[in-house]
C-alpha cells in the first residue's frame, strides 16, 4: 500500500510539473509569434496592413 501511494504522489507531481511546463511553452509560443509580428508590420507595415480595412 505504502509503495502504491507514493508512486501516485510522484505521478501526481509529475502531472502537474508536466501541466506547468506546457503552459510555460505555450506562453513562450505566443510571445515569440507577438514578438515577430510586431518586428515584421514595423519593418514592412505597408505590405502588411494594405490588406486590412477599416
Amino acid at each position: 500500500m505504502e509503495k502504491r501511494e507514493k508512486s501516485e504522489e510522484k505521478e501526481w507531481d509529475f502531472k502537474s510539473f508536466w501541466n506547468y511546463i506546457s503552459q510555460l511553452y505555450l506562453y513562450g509560443e505566443h510571445y515569440l509569434q507577438n514578438y515577430t509580428a510586431n518586428r515584421l508590420i514595423k519593418k514592412y507595415p505597408n505590405e502588411i496592413t494594405k490588406d486590412i480595412k477599416v
